[in-house]
């Protein structure tokens, strides 16, 4: 490992989680290229993403903006502002300006700019000149709230970037700001090429150069898997918050639809989230309480254990930038079915890398699932071209190298 002088300050919403352990692979790997990355998290880590010693020391290491409170993010604008009355003052008026209207919009604001005073404190005291945000919300106003204190102070970051997973981060253009923040961003990355034509749109031209994809990476076998036996009763397996964008409810339907047409299969939901209740509710209300699972949110450990006993991979969200739950069951040799929707067609060829799905359409996933489970050629053709595919375009260590330059890490300036 080569090491390096530079520090990179890294911000999230919440650091360590278990539903983002893609952020927790990026880090890894840039600290296995000798870079320092010190992390930063708005909200506390909650209880059950801290269950292993690796999340516990990851934790221990990560400033937590808002740990201090209300009073200490008072208390810390206050002495920015008496210490930086200048640059503070137009950082201020900035963040009012991008505001909504209301009082409740200005409050949220302010809020952003004083979480940004700590991170830029930090920055500053640590000698971190570069920031990368992770989301196109809250997260990347702030470190743009910080580079705009470290621009005008000369301390603390003076370059930044944001990565954009989904469209969901930046549609409410009023509150995610995606035109000032790509104007501003040294770069802005897009997990896939359907989200950055998304972030696109509210991109000014002359700043489309700065917008590039960057691939999220997973772990890739040296050599396919072998196939799975589909066995009596076929395990259909989908990891992904339980929340109504996902289409786990589609997918209960569709697993009524195939028990009606005299196909068993087993269900196994992972992932938590507000949804929980109403699924339960559903399975019960369906009598399909034997067939489907909903198991909450585990450890990333836990997940190839569950893909080593699945058929099938189904993933029937309505909305997504692509799904890293996909790539890491096409590296494991599980035929996917997934709904058509925004960057999934570019990883799920349909009958090439495995079968896409109407979103929203209960029959029409349950038609996909029963060709897949029923067509053996189909499973096998769909198992090695989406190994391939998945093999090309999502390689934790070629992503990683990809990330280092599209950082330009070590560039005094990446414009």
């Amino acid at each position: 490992m080569t090491t390096t002088n530079i520090t990179l300050g890294y911000l999230m919403t919440h650091y360590p989680r278990l539903s983002q352990t893609f952020i927790a692979a990026e880090i890894r790997g840039l600290q296995e290229r000798g870079y320092t990355v010190r992390t930063f998290s708005m909200n506390m880590a909650e209880p059950e993403h801290l269950l292993t010693a690796d999340a516990q020391e990851r934790s221990r290491q990560t400033t937590y903006l808002k740990a201090s409170g209300v009073r200490g993010l008072i208390g810390a604008l206050k002495t920015a502002l008496a210490a930086h009355p200048k640059a503070l003052a137009e950082v201020m008026a900035l963040a009012l300006k991008v505001s909504g209207p209301g009082l409740q919009q200005r409050a949220r604001r302010l809020s952003h700019l004083a979480q940004a005073v700590v991170l830029w404190d930090v920055c500053a005291r640590e000698g971190i000149t570069q920031l990368h945000a992770h989301f196109g919300n809250a997260p990347s106003t702030i470190a743009w709230f910080a580079t705009e204190i470290g621009r005008r102070t000369g301390s603390g970051p003076q370059t930044w970037s944001f990565t954009v997973h989904t469209l969901g981060e930046i549609m409410n253009t009023s509150d995610s700001l995606p035109t000032q923040k790509t104007a501003s961003a040294d770069a802005t990355f897009a997990c896939c090429e359907y989200t950055r034509s998304q972030v696109l749109r509210w991109t000014a031209p002359e700043n489309w150069g700065r917008v590039q994809v960057v691939r999220c990476g997973v772990h890739i076998p040296p050599t396919l898997p072998e196939p799975h036996p589909i066995g009596s009763v076929p395990k259909v397996l989908m990891v992904g918050r339980l929340e109504q964008e996902k289409g786990q409810t589609v997918l209960v339907e569709a697993v009524e639809i195939l028990k009606g047409r005299g196909i068993d299969v087993d269900l196994d939901l992972v992932g938590g989230g507000p949804l929980k209740d109403a699924l339960n509710r559903q399975i019960s209300q369906l009598g399909l309480e034997d067939r489907v699972h909903v198991l909450g949110e585990l450890e990333p450990a836990e997940i190839p254990h569950h893909l080593q006993k699945a058929a099938v991979f189904c993933h029937p969200s309505f909305h997504e930038g692509l799904p890293v739950a996909i790539m890491e069951a096409m590296a494991q040799g599980i035929p996917v079915v997934a709904s058509d929707v925004c960057g999934n067609p570019e990883l799920v060829i349909n009958a090439e890398t495995g079968l896409l799905a109407t979103p929203g359409d209960s029959t029409a996933l349950a038609d996909a699932l029963e060709r897949m489970l029923s067509d053996s050629d189909l499973r096998e053709r769909c198992r090695v071209g989406a190994f391939q595919r998945v093999s090309d375009r999502h390689r934790e260590s070629d992503c990683i190298d990809h990330l280092v330059e599209a950082l330009h890490l070590g560039d005094t300036h990446v414009r």
